[in-house]
């Protein structure tokens, strides 16, 4: 009996659809539960090749990784004293795979409905703090307060949030002109105080310098006539003492010196003077004719 060709490449198809929908692979990364006409049967978080009723049975497969979700829009929130703009993204684990069926069926509305949550608990918990706060080390507990609240909110989905972070916070169009406005009015009044503050101390400074000048100045001063009238007072005591010691020679070098003083006020020795030989100031000179 001869066999039909296109009977045996039949069987052998049915029989690869067969084993086919027998088996199915976990992958390392998977996690897997199988349903029987949408009644739930089994759930396989181990790796390997899994047997299942063909035909009857289906398998739904989820990431048994973190699974991220970036928020395509920026959300705006209003802070104390601002509006801005923020751009955040998330990580999330799914821990129950039966219980995020039920709520979410797959990934893609997960991610609409942890966002939808995460928007809303973003807004309740930066509205009530200052935009300083989100430039500080403070971020780091306003984050983690945001992630610890929708765990809260989603603990009972089948899911974990990992963390919550926020890429980037913009100030929204219309607001950008007159925070810079308000930006370079501060500036200006930091430069205007600082000035001020320097215009002060140069003040307080030069007014202590001329104080140590006339102190400096006063106490020269009356060093200065102290030691001269010491000078005056030795220079007194020297010529009486010389004039007791020999009043003839003191008259006669005391003359000599009104001599020279005078001579040299009206020219030396190029100068004419006019006196009688019997004046007395020409005493010392007429004493050595007598």
């Amino acid at each position: 009996m001869t066999k039909n060709p296109m009977f045996l490449v039949g069987a052998i198809m049915a029989v690869l659809i067969l084993m086919a929908q027998s088996f199915f692979i976990v992958a390392e990364r998977e996690q897997a539960m199988v349903f029987q006409f949408g009644r739930f049967i089994k759930t396989y978080q181990e790796p390997g090749l899994k047997a299942k009723i063909p035909f009857f049975q289906n398998v739904v497969k989820y990431p048994k990784v973190a699974i991220g979700i970036d928020t395509a829009n920026k959300v705006e929130i209003t802070l104390v004293g601002n509006r801005i703009l923020v751009d955040f993204f998330t990580y999330y684990r799914i821990t129950d795979p039966l219980v995020f069926f039920k709520n979410y069926r797959d990934t893609s509305r997960a991610a609409v409905g942890i966002t939808s949550r995460l928007q809303e608990i973003v807004r309740d918990v930066l509205g009530n703090r200052p935009l300083a706060d989100m430039l500080s080390e403070k971020r780091v507990e306003i984050m983690q307060n945001i992630t610890d609240s929708l765990n809260k909110e989603v603990q009972n989905f089948g899911v974990e949030i990992l963390y919550v972070r926020i890429r980037q916070a913009d100030f929204p169009d219309q607001n950008l002109e007159s925070i810079y406005k308000r930006m370079i009015s501060d500036r200006v009044r930091v430069a205007s105080e600082t000035r001020a503050l320097g215009d002060k101390d140069a003040q307080e400074k030069r007014a202590d310098a001329d104080r140590q000048r006339t102190v400096l100045l006063s106490n020269a001063e009356r060093e200065a006539q102290t030691l001269r009238g010491q000078g005056d007072a030795t220079a007194i005591k020297i010529y009486a003492d010389a004039f007791n010691a020999d009043p003839k020679f003191y008259e006669f070098y005391r003359s000599l010196e009104a001599y020279r003083t005078t001579f040299a006020a009206q020219g030396g020795n190029t100068s004419t003077f006019v006196m009688s030989p019997d004046s007395t100031f020409l005493d010392v000179l007429n004493e050595g004719k007598r």
